[in-house]
């Protein structure tokens, strides 16, 4: 079995690395990196870079101009119109050939994007039809091109591909595994892994314990599990953070985000509220971590008003069993890879390596319980 290196190294070799152009007249040229490879956006459309600095951020290294001597998993291109999309789509026009794909299903109704692929010899078209996109793939050339008058939709969807169907299953095809939960920053470089159902606590605990990380911090949302010679690397995927009311006014630099109070909706899961990560962290004082940080412990938290702190050891099996209740990667169809560019692989030995560390589970009613899990 190869490791994780190795890996690297072999996957390195499959990318094509294309030669940079200077980028046309009224386009701005930006650039997104993470592991040491990069993806460059050209667009004439200046809600496209907005959108990436204010999504993606520091965590994705999102910088103007293109990243120099770095490996290329892509080249996107988005425009109001593009000259070549433009002549694909004329030829599929009246055409049968195309098939009803699913671009991405949310937990919400509004998240549900359709479309159409068709098959060309120019690559993989794909029309969206709740976005308006038409989006062309050739994977030989490792080119995508974005076309959509509508500027926020082209933003938005530009964002989808470059961290959802490039950057995640890249990750995933080098045993990366996609998780929800939270990631707590602890002395040095060591991360402590909350995970739990809807309800847990994992919001809380990741604005309890932000401060230990020395200003810094990852993610309460999706995380990125990637295996490496010096232990399993934590990444955030930076997402929309969804919280309760009563979460936001628990703590004081974030009390002014919850809206008026109302007893009937404060802790009402059909009110929760869609945070910006970097709202956030500015609310709680803090930067985005860019050193590697590593997993050192799991805690599977439970909220009980009724009940005492109480917490325990659990031995492998339950840790195993636990994570895969909380594994994004291979389980989550609301992450259709339409893209298909990065071969799958077993994430089996990042999810036993994982389990083998520190677990306990807590049950928990305070804020003060929090503090004594996070500081055991």
């Amino acid at each position: 079995m190869r490791t994780p290196q190795e890996q690297l190294t072999l996957q390195k070799g499959t990318i094509i690395i294309m030669t940079s152009s200077a980028a046309p007249a009224g386009f701005e040229h930006t650039s997104a990196t993470l592991m040491g490879r990069t993806v460059d956006i050209r667009s004439d459309i200046p809600e496209v870079p907005t959108l990436l600095r204010g999504e993606l951020g520091a965590f994705f290294q999102v910088e103007p101009g293109g990243s120099s001597g770095l490996p290329r998993l892509a080249a996107i291109e988005a425009s109001a119109e593009i000259t070549a999309v433009s002549e694909v789509r004329e030829q599929t026009q009246g055409s049968s050939c195309g098939h009803p794909i699913l671009l991405h299903s949310g937990s919400h109704s509004y998240d549900l994007r359709r479309g159409l692929s068709f098959q060309t010899d120019s690559g993989t078209l794909i029309h969206s039809a709740d976005t308006g996109s038409w989006i062309l793939a050739d994977p030989g050339a490792r080119r995508i091109q974005v076309a959509n008058p509508d500027p926020a939709n082209a933003a938005s969807d530009v964002r989808r591909v470059v961290r959802d169907l490039l950057f995640i299953p890249w990750l995933e095809s080098m045993g990366g595994l996609v998780v929800h939960g939270a990631a707590i920053l602890g002395k040095g470089d060591e991360v402590t892994l909350v995970l739990g159902d809807r309800g847990a606590g994992k919001t809380t605990f990741f604005m309890a314990g932000a401060g230990a990380g020395g200003g810094e911090a990852l993610s309460c949302e999706r995380l990125i599990l990637v295996p490496g010679p010096s232990g399993i690397q934590v990444l955030a995927c930076p997402e929309r953070i969804s919280t309760f009311a009563g979460t936001l006014r628990s703590f004081p630099g974030t009390e002014h985000l919850a809206p008026a109070f109302d007893e009937a909706t404060e802790w009402t899961r059909a009110a929760k509220i869609r945070v910006h990560w970097q709202d956030m962290f500015a609310c709680l004082g803090l930067a985005p971590r860019l050193a590697p940080a590593y997993l050192s412990r799991l805690v599977f938290p439970t909220y009980n008003a009724k009940a005492p702190l109480e917490v325990a050891d659990l031995d492998f099996t339950s840790k195993k069993l636990f994570l895969e209740q909380h594994v994004v990667t291979g389980r989550d169809v609301n992450r259709p890879d339409w893209l298909g560019w990065f071969a799958p692989q077993s994430t089996e030995a990042t999810l036993l390596a994982a389990a083998r560390l520190p677990a306990t589970t807590a049950s928990w009613r305070s804020l003060e319980d929090v503090s004594r899990i996070l500081g055991a």
